[in-house]
């Protein structure tokens, strides 16, 4: 997870170092849903 002013960034990385997935998220109170949301899919 990476938090900036306007954007929070999340990624899936397995144990090996590969990524599986990634996405950015307004920093707002919705984007944070929308990323717990993505998170626990």
């Amino acid at each position: 997870m990476d938090t900036h002013k306007d954007v929070h960034a999340a990624a899936v990385i397995t144990m090996l170092g590969a990524a599986l997935d990634g996405r950015s998220f307004p920093a707002t109170a919705q984007g944070y849903h929308q990323l717990v949301a993505w998170a626990r899919s």
